[in-house]
């Protein structure tokens, strides 16, 4: 029986430890004329579900996995979307900068 208790309790200690193992990733996402960019989606593309979204003042922050390589993508409507690698330590926080450009758009002429 205290063999039994030992290795629940082992085995728990485990799956909390794993939960623990996070950092955070805070800043700020601004456009070419450093205005910020309301609304812009900060994902990990290599994390199901993991990411957030700018407020009013382009910032954002948001719990990463610590110590594993982090796929983020940064993207928002009329601009070009753009990936960043990174990795952070555990129960790091690291604040960023993401500048977005305005995608362009080729109108083509059409006649009736």
């Amino acid at each position: 029986m205290l063999k039994q208790i030992s290795l629940f309790l082992l085995l728990n200690s485990f799956v909390f430890s794993a939960f623990s193992q996070s950092a955070t990733l805070q800043g700020k996402v601004i456009d070419e004329n450093k205005e910020p960019v309301i609304g812009a989606a900060v994902i990990l593309k290599n994390k199901v579900g993991v990411g957030t979204s700018t407020d009013e003042f382009g910032n954002f922050s948001f719990k990463v996995p610590a110590e594993k390589p982090l796929v983020i993508e940064i993207s928002s409507l009329n601009y070009k979307a753009i990936l960043r690698y990174d990795s952070l330590a555990k129960d790091e926080t690291r604040y960023v900068t993401y500048r977005l450009d305005e995608k362009s758009y080729q109108i083509i002429d059409v006649e009736i």
